[in-house]
């Protein structure tokens, strides 16, 4: 009885030995998936940051894109305007051309009835 009680503890201290052995085990492992998952989270962290500083600067560029586009509008209404005060000029211009040409003519030819009476 005592052989058999001392191979029964013998049994169940190599029992717990293994169980020892099994538990450290999965503690390391637990530990190492605890800092995986750490890391992971770490990660995460670190990418919606970048996330979140990307789109700070898109919401920024996009603003940039409309004050630009905004600009760009402003400044073709500005162009058309001066080209169509730039036809209107030019079309003044050559009505006042004419105009001179002909009160030229119109002198030039009462010079010559002017000269005409005087001789």
């Amino acid at each position: 009885e005592k052989h058999a009680t001392e191979n029964k503890v013998k049994n169940l201290t190599e029992e717990m030995a293994g169980l020892d052995e099994i538990i450290a085990k999965l503690t390391k492992e637990k530990k190492a998936l605890q800092e995986a998952h750490q890391q992971a989270l770490d990660d995460l962290q670190a990418e919606e940051d970048k996330v979140n500083t990307l789109t700070k600067a898109k919401v920024k560029l996009e603003q940039q894109v409309d004050d630009l586009e905004g600009s760009l509008e402003q400044e073709k209404k500005v162009r058309m305007d001066l080209e169509r005060a730039k036809r209107k000029l030019e079309g003044d211009l050559k009505l006042t051309q004419e105009s001179i040409m002909d009160l030229e003519n119109d002198k030039q030819q009462l010079d010559e009835r002017l000269k005409k009476k005087r001789l």
